[in-house]
């Protein structure tokens, strides 16, 4: 994966207890109040043993997939699953059945949100710059880093940087940098203090970040 893709990547869906829907962290929906508990008590019902993330002996071996982790708070309780290559090892029913029910009630609440066309937005945003590292020579030139965006230090993977960001600084982060959930745009790139380049994008925080 391109270096910043995990430290910018939200949650593919998240449903809170409002019935308040947000997938990829772009897109939002509302849950009525029965349509969250029967989600919640299916997910419960797949997830209660512990067990459906437990592959299969004998289950084939694939790499490089993405992993699947499903979180559900209920009662007071955390029920948790989490798996390597669901969907790629579905046909050769590497799971157990309940894991692909649970996944498959989230993809149904998933494509029902994104399908809605409502945006979500927020004051809140998440900044993540890589260090352009050039082949050879000095680096091509870059527009000076916006004013009033502070430049992330927090460091990431492979020297990632991370910086979460409020109010003004979040307003004008947007106007400069683009939203990673747009893939058509390349991350921005700008040069800051000393001669070293960025290159940027943000996303929006979530509710509970």
């Amino acid at each position: 994966m391109a270096p910043g893709s995990v430290e910018i990547r939200p949650y593919r869906l998240v449903v809170y207890g409002s019935g308040l829907a947000v997938a990829d962290a772009f897109h939002r929906g509302q849950l009525t109040p029965a349509e969250r508990d029967a989600l919640v008590a299916g997910l419960v019902r797949c997830l209660a043993d512990g067990k459906a993330g437990q592959r299969r002996p004998g289950a084939p071996m694939v790499m490089d997939v993405p992993a699947t982790e499903i979180v559900v708070h209920s009662g007071g309780h955390t029920y948790t699953a989490s798996a390597d290559g669901v969907d790629e090892l579905r046909a050769q029913r590497a799971y157990p059945s309940r894991l692909y029910d649970a996944r498959d009630l989230l993809d149904a609440v998933y494509r029902r949100i994104v399908a809605g066309g409502q945006r979500y937005t927020s004051s809140r945003v998440r900044l993540v710059a890589v260090p352009v590292r050039g082949d050879a020579g000095s680096p091509a030139p870059a527009a000076p880093w916006p004013a009033g965006v502070p430049v992330p230090t927090a460091t990431g993977t492979a020297g990632v940087l991370v910086r979460d960001l409020d109010g003004t600084p979040a307003s004008r982060a947007l106007a400069a940098f683009p939203l990673a959930s747009d893939a058509v745009k390349e991350w921005q790139t700008y040069a800051v203090p000393g001669g070293a380049q960025l290159r940027g994008a943000v996303r929006y925080r979530l509710p509970d970040e």
